[in-house]
């Protein structure tokens, strides 16, 4: 009878492949369930977007848009007409943030406008060093009242 035993671990043996494969095909079938819930929920946040649009109109537009040309070197020159002897690039910022709200207004832009604007319309009564701010001032294209030129034209001059 040892046949039989044989026989039966086969048996045995055939009964827990079959059952591993049952568990493996489950295992598949509840990854591909998973799969399937999981395009579905992508699907509906694609749907959700798209009338969140077309509620909403046209797709939402950039923080800021860019300034016409020449548009930052007249508020430059119209700020430094309203601001008093001694301010810094960052008065000159303030002042046309304050005057255009919406508009971007980058620092940087603001500095080398103004130093593009010394000797026409600007002058540094004290020159930037290190972390300290220039100091600007108005430029005075006519001379000083009594025929006098100012201080830094006699100096060119002679």
């Amino acid at each position: 009878m040892p046949g039989l035993d044989v026989e039966k671990l086969r048996a045995q043996a055939l009964a827990d492949r079959d059952q591993k494969i049952e568990a493996a095909k489950r295992s598949i079938e509840d990854a591909k369930q998973e799969y399937r819930s999981a395009l579905d929920a992508i699907a509906k946040v694609q749907r959700l977007a798209e009338t969140a649009t077309d509620t909403q109109g046209a797709a939402p537009q950039k923080k800021h848009s860019r300034a016409p040309r020449g548009w930052l070197i007249g508020q430059v020159r119209a700020a430094v007409a309203k601001l008093p002897d001694g301010f810094k690039t960052i008065d000159v910022v303030q002042a046309i943030r304050t005057e255009n709200p919406g508009q971007h207004i980058d620092p940087a832009s603001v500095a080398s406008t103004l130093a593009r604007l010394v000797g026409e319309s600007v002058k540094i009564l004290e020159p930037g060093a290190g972390r300290r701010p220039a100091r600007f001032g108005r430029e005075n294209n006519e001379s000083e009242p009594g025929g006098e030129q100012p201080e830094e034209h006699k100096t060119e001059a002679a």
